[in-house]
Order: C-alpha cells, then sequence, then structure tokens
C-alpha cells in the first residue's frame, strides 16, 4: 500500500523473510502519479519495526529531481520513506508524489530489526 496513492508492485517482485527479528523486502514497481506534495511513502509492512531506521536502499527513475536514488527509512509507524543525499551537506531531501512522472520505476530492497 502507499499512504498516498499508490504503488503497483511488478508480478512476483513483492517479497519478504523474516528470520528471528530481522526481516528482509524487496519491491519493483511504479507508483502512482500525484500533483500533490505529499512525502511518498509506502504503508503495510508485514511486521512493524522496533526502532527508526535506515533500511536499505532505493533507485527510482523519470522524476523532476537531480537525484535518482537514496536510502529507504523505516519508521516504527510501519511506513518506508525515500531520502536522497540532498542539495548541500546539510540537508536531504524526501521524496514527494509531485516530483514523479508518469512513466516512474522504484527498485527497493533493504533489511530492519522488529
Amino acid at each position: 500500500g502507499s499512504a498516498v496513492g499508490g504503488i503497483n508492485a511488478e508480478a512476483g517482485s513483492k517479497k519478504y523473510t523474516r528470520i528471528g527479528n530481522i526481516v528482509h523486502f524487496h519491491v519493483k514497481g511504479s507508483f502512482a502519479n500525484s500533483s500533490n506534495n505529499e512525502a511518498v511513502e509506502i504503508t503495510g509492512l508485514p511486521y512493524a519495526p522496533s526502532i527508526v531506521q535506515v533500511a536499505g536502499s532505493a533507485t527510482w527513475r523519470d522524476l523532476n529531481t537531480n537525484f535518482q536514488g537514496g536510502v529507504v527509512l523505516v519508521t516504527t509507524n510501519g511506513r518506508i520513506s525515500f531520502w536522497d543525499d540532498g542539495t548541500t551537506s546539510t540537508s536531504h531531501n524526501q521524496l514527494y508524489h509531485n516530483e514523479i512522472g508518469s512513466s516512474n520505476e522504484v527498485l527497493l530492497s533493504g533489511t530492519y530489526f522488529i
């Protein structure tokens, strides 16, 4: 699921594995194009994270930004968000729906603790 808009997972690409208190996830797909300025967040993780943690990496294309990839942040409310390296040494930029083009693609994977 997605907090705003939606994610269309490619068939067979949505996978997760839990071993003890560790969950590994992977998905390839695209986000519903949207003009709103809300952050892109994926919801519906199979297990709630125990702490806010940088959990993996993502690459995306067809966006109106200079960055085509970044880190995946998992929060204790069970949301995944996307962040790039930012434009200055002190900032990081979260990915927003109004930065997404209609033929976008995202590939993400990561591991988090529950």
